[in-house]
């Protein structure tokens, strides 16, 4: 009878987790390593003059020497963007990142994931954007399964055949966990995106530092890093060299 109810809790544990949109894998973990020889299928962009460079440190980074460290000023804005991951279900979604802020917690590395629901157009009508919280010079673990930080917004509306995001919550200042919105878009997965001025390409999804994040106020200049991004059961190590 014991090890019959320790089993129920245990397989209960499981379902709670699979629930709150988090992967549950016996699977191990690859990992790639991000250079600028080698993007590991990332895409990059710049906006207003904001750049990035590969480099070591700062500190310590958790993961190997280096990092992924974006500069930006006023309205500028640096993203790293991936295209895969085209219909996959946002119910197995499992997102983990590190970054170092420099300077007064203003503004960080937040998370752009496009998504349609409804609509007769093929592309993404829906952003789903995590802004965490930000910690400043030190590493800090961005964790958007558990934290507060989800805000959804109407996208794309110039496409072709656009009906309006079904379900949108912008504000910024009283944000949503992962679990509220997965209750809006538990049986949907990512789409592509196609903008009128192709600034993001057919991108599913991005990690994105500057304006027009929350926080930033288009005068500061901004230093941040990015040491390493795990989605589902692949992780990528953003390194000055390969190994």
């Amino acid at each position: 009878m014991r090890n019959k109810l320790i089993l129920a809790v245990a397989l209960a544990l499981i379902l709670t987790a699979a629930w709150a949109g988090q992967t549950v894998s016996a699977n191990p973990i690859a990992t790639f390593v991000v250079t600028a020889g080698n993007l590991q299928g990332w895409g990059t962009f710049t906006v207003d003059g904001g750049f990035f460079k590969f480099a070591e440190g700062p500190g310590r980074p958790p993961m190997g020497k280096g990092s992924l460290i974006a500069t930006i000023d006023g309205t500028d804005m640096v993203g790293f963007q991936r295209y895969d991951f085209v219909n996959d279900p946002l119910s197995i979604l499992f997102i983990d990142y590190v970054t170092y802020h420099k300077g007064k917690p203003d503004n960080d590395w937040f998370i752009n994931l496009y998504v349609k629901a409804g609509g007769d157009q093929t592309t993404a009508n829906c952003r789903l954007d995590f802004n965490g919280s930000i910690a400043s010079n030190r590493w800090s673990r961005k964790s958007p399964m558990t934290a507060r930080g989800w805000t959804v917004h109407n996208y794309n509306p110039d496409a072709p055949g656009h009906m309006p995001c079904p379900y949108q919550y912008t504000d910024y200042g009283r944000p949503k966990t992962w679990r509220e919105v997965l209750s809006e878009f538990r049986k949907l997965g990512f789409k592509p995106v196609i903008k009128p001025d192709g600034l993001y390409g057919t991108a599913t999804m991005s990690f994105n530092i500057g304006y027009p994040s929350r926080g930033g106020n288009g005068k500061d200049y901004i230093e941040s890093a990015l040491d390493s991004v795990q989605i589902n059961e692949f992780r990528w190590d953003f390194e000055l060299n390969a190994p």
